[in-house]
C-alpha cells in the first residue's frame, strides 16, 4: 500500500454511512490532527539534543499514547470520547511545554495550529457541545498557563544561547505545521464541499424527475376527469334523445330525474378538471352551480326564495359525488311536491363544519312529509332510498322531520 493510500485509510477511520457532512469532517479532522500531534511530538523530541538529560521523556510518551488512543477510539466509532481525549491531550501538552520551557522560547506559537483545530472540528452553523467543550478546555488551559506555575516541571537550566536556538526552532516548526495543517484541512473542506455539491446535484436531478412524474400524473388525472365529464355528457345526450322519443309522461319524468343525477356527477368532474390541483372543490361553489342547473331543468313557474349558508369547506370527489346526488334528490323532491298552492315558497340549505363532521340541513316551507311517513320502513320512494344509501356512503345518517315543512338533516364524516 502506498503512502497516500495509508494516509487516506488513516483519515477515514470512523467514517460510516448516515453521518452528516459536519460529523465526517470532524472525524477526518480529528484523525489528521492526532497524526500531526504525533509528528509534532516526535519532532519536538529532537529538543533532547539541547536539553540532554533534562528532556521529559515520560511526558512525551504520555502525549503520544493519548494521540494513538484517540485515533483508535475513532476507528471503533467512539467519536465523542475520541474528541474529548484529543482536546484533553492538546491542552495538556500545550500547558506542559508552557511550564517546562521559559516563555522566551515562544511555545505560545503552537496556539496557531490549535486555533485552526477549533475552527475545523466544530459546526460553523451553530454553537454545539463540541464547540463549547473545545473552547472551555482551551481557555482554561490558557489561563492556567498564565496564572499557575508548577516548579516541579520547570526547567531553569537553559542558557541564553539555548533559549534563542529553541525560539528559532519553535518558529520554524509552528509555521511549518500551521501551513501544512491549513493546506491539508483546506483540501478536506474542499472535498467536503465537492461531496455536498455532488449530493445537491443528485437531489436536483431526483427532484426534476419527481416533478416530471408529478406533471405527467396531473395531466393524466386532468384528462381522466375531462373524459369522465364528456362520457357523462354523452349519456345525458342519449337520455335527451330517449326523452324526446317517448310520449309516456311518467317515463319522461324518470328520464329527466336520471339526467339530473348524471348532471350532478358530471359537474363534479368538470369542476375538478378546472381546478389547479384536481383534488378538491369548494362546497359553496359547487352547490350554487348545481342548484342553478336543477332550477333551470324544471323551469319552475314559481319564484322560490333560496337561503344558502355554507362554511368554507373543500370536498374531494369521493365526498362531493354522493353530496351532490343527495342535494339533487332533496331539492328535486321539494320542487316537484312541496309547494302546491304555496304563495311564497322557500328553501334553505345549511352546510356547517364541525371538528370531524359535516352537518347538512335542507328545509322547505311546503306541505311536509305525510303524517304516517316513516323513513325507516319506507321502501316505495326511490328518492328517500337514494338519500339514505348515499348518506351511508358518507358514513352518515339521514333524519327526516316535519318542521313547518319538510326538513332533512344529515351528519357525516369529513376528511
Amino acid at each position: 500500500m502506498s503512502l497516500k493510500s495509508k494516509i487516506i485509510v488513516l483519515t477515514n477511520y470512523g467514517i460510516s454511512n448516515g453521518q452528516s457532512y459536519v460529523e465526517k469532517r470532524r472525524i477526518k479532522t480529528l484523525n489528521i490532527l492526532n497524526a500531526f500531534v504525533i509528528l509534532s511530538l516526535l519532532a519536538g523530541a529532537t529538543n533532547g539534543f539541547i536539553t540532554k538529560s533534562n528532556y521529559p521523556i515520560w511526558a512525551e510518551l504520555t502525549f503520544l499514547a493519548l494521540a494513538f488512543f484517540s485515533i483508535f477510539l475513532n476507528k471503533i466509532n467512539k467519536q465523542t470520547l475520541s474528541f474529548l481525549i484529543f482536546t484533553l491531550n492538546i491542552n495538556l501538552s500545550v500547558f506542559f511545554v508552557s511550564e517546562y520551557y521559559p516563555v522566551d522560547v515562544g511555545n505560545y506559537l503552537y496556539y496557531f495550529p490549535f486555533i485552526i483545530s477549533i475552527v475545523l472540528l466544530n459546526n460553523p452553523t451553530k454553537f454545539d457541545r463540541y464547540t463549547a467543550t473545545h473552547l472551555i478546555m482551551g481557555f482554561t488551559s490558557f489561563l492556567l498557563s498564565i496564572f499557575i506555575e508548577v516548579p516541579s516541571i520547570q526547567n531553569t537550566n537553559f542558557s541564553p544561547e539555548e533559549i534563542k536556538l529553541i525560539w528559532y526552532y519553535n518558529i520554524v516548526f509552528s509555521i511549518f505545521f500551521t501551513a501544512v495543517l491549513s493546506i491539508l484541512l483546506s483540501k478536506l473542506i474542499h472535498d467536503q464541499n465537492k461531496e455536498i455539491l455532488a449530493s445537491l446535484i443528485e437531489q436536483q436531478k431526483s427532484q426534476q424527475k419527481l416533478n416530471i412524474t408529478l406533471t405527467q400524473k396531473e395531466t393524466l388525472l386532468a384528462e381522466l376527469h375531462h373524459r369522465v365529464k364528456n362520457n357523462l355528457a354523452i349519456i345525458s345526450g342519449l337520455l335527451n334523445l330517449q326523452e324526446d322519443a317517448t310520449t309516456n309522461l311518467e317515463a319522461k319524468q324518470a328520464i329527466a330525474e336520471s339526467k339530473n343525477r348524471i348532471m350532478s356527477m358530471a359537474l363534479v368532474h368538470k369542476m375538478l378538471y378546472n381546478d389547479s390541483d384536481y383534488k378538491t372543490v369548494n362546497v359553496a361553489k359547487y352547490s350554487n352551480v348545481l342548484l342553478l342547473e336543477i332550477f333551470n331543468s324544471y323551469k319552475h313557474t314559481q319564484k322560490i326564495e333560496l337561503d344558502e349558508n355554507y362554511d368554507n369547506i373543500e370536498f374531494t370527489s369521493s365526498e362531493l359525488i354522493p353530496y351532490g346526488l343527495i342535494l339533487n334528490e332533496i331539492i328535486t323532491n321539494s320542487i316537484k311536491y312541496a309547494f302546491n298552492n304555496n304563495p311564497s315558497p322557500k328553501l334553505s340549505i345549511n352546510v356547517k363544519k364541525n371538528i370531524q363532521t359535516i352537518n347538512l340541513v335542507i328545509k322547505d316551507n311546503g306541505i311536509g312529509f305525510p303524517a304516517n311517513f316513516n323513513a325507516e320502513t319506507d321502501t316505495t320512494s326511490l328518492g328517500i332510498s337514494l338519500i339514505k344509501t348515499l348518506s351511508n356512503q358518507l358514513d352518515g345518517e339521514a333524519k327526516f322531520f316535519n318542521d313547518n315543512g319538510a326538513k332533512i338533516e344529515i351528519n357525516f364524516q369529513f376528511g
